[in-house]
């Protein structure tokens, strides 16, 4: 299967997070349109390397987090700046780990960096929603990825070619004869072994 392109890269890895959520809050969790994030919310950075080289960033509006740690820890959730950050650290390694198991992206390597506070950035322009029960959580998304060339396909293109001769050169090399002069005497052997002397 031929390795997945950039494009496909932010909806399948949405739904990865959206597959860990509903592993960790028992509720069913749905991908859609967003509407954009205002203001401050959570940033996700991740680097991506092995078939896909570049970075993506995810930014997740704060409200959303904090509606994501009561479904997922309950009502009486921690629900500090720590405890939001560990919670989305968990669910996109999760997600992360999981899609590079998927045939397409088989060959590609994610890792997720600090997540810190902030606002989304003008090229994060890709809007998705993470309806979660009541919960709708508003994620902007970007990525800036470069499909890269298979390793050992690239190696075989580049290799020196190697000059291999041809049958019929092999042939006249092997069943060519050879001359051996000792003194005044020269052999020179034939295809059918006889021997000729030449004494002067």
């Amino acid at each position: 299967m031929a390795p997945a392109a950039p494009a496909e890269f932010l909806p399948a890895l949405l739904a990865e997070l959206a597959s860990a959520i509903e592993a960790v809050g028992g509720t069913s969790a749905t991908v859609g349109s967003g509407a954009g994030v205002s203001g401050t919310g959570w940033t996700v950075p991740i680097v991506a390397t092995g078939s896909l080289r570049g970075t993506a960033r995810l930014t997740l509006d704060q409200g959303g987090v904090l509606g994501l740690l009561h479904l997922v820890l309950g009502p009486d959730a921690d629900t500090s700046d720590n405890a939001a950050k560990d919670l989305l650290a968990e669910l996109t390694q999760q997600a992360t780990s999981a899609l590079c198991l998927k045939a397409p992206f088989a060959k590609l390597s994610l890792s997720v960096g600090t997540i810190v506070a902030g606002e989304a950035q003008a090229e994060q322009k890709t809007l998705f929603v993470l309806q979660i029960g009541e919960t709708a959580l508003q994620i902007a998304a970007g990525a800036s990825l470069e499909p890269m060339a298979d390793e050992p396909a690239a190696a075989m293109a580049t290799a020196p070619a190697t000059a291999t001769a041809s049958a019929p050169v092999a042939a006249a090399v092997t069943a060519a004869p050879r001359r051996v002069s000792s003194g005044g005497t020269t052999a020179v052997p034939t295809s059918n072994l006889e021997v000729v002397l030449d004494i002067e």
